[in-house]
């Protein structure tokens, strides 16, 4: 029996969720809601949920714990998969956009091809 590798040419980018936690009047929080804003257009796998953190401080402590990191009574906190940030800055914004990036790379997916063209 004869088997073919060929790539498949539809291919989906995987779904990034960002949770982002912002506090009123934090200039740091503004800079990012315009960033993560940019971003959404940039990328249309990304997803975010946008908090005010003093309405929902109970979900980010409890989003904290589960990704292991201290909790701190500060804005804005941003969780994406395993990556917990804590406040704003350029270097931050690169951090998100890079791994936001890798994650949204299309993996070419390859399939066995049988005999008389079947697909496996």
């Amino acid at each position: 029996m004869l088997f073919l590798l060929i790539p498949l040419n539809s291919f989906a980018a995987e779904a990034v969720t960002i949770d982002f936690f912002w506090i009123k009047g934090c200039p740091h929080c503004d800079h990012e809601k315009g960033f993560l804003s940019q971003l959404e257009k940039d990328y249309p796998n990304v997803k975010i949920n946008s908090y005010e953190l003093v309405k929902h401080m109970a979900l980010a402590k409890k989003m904290t714990r589960s990704h292991g990191t201290r909790w701190k009574d500060v804005g804005p906190q941003t969780f994406i998969d395993n990556k917990h940030w804590v406040g704003f800055s350029e270097s931050t914004a690169k951090q998100i956009r890079d791994f936001v990036k890798k994650k949204s790379t299309v993996q070419k997916k390859t399939v066995k091809r049988g005999p008389a063209g079947f697909y496996r």
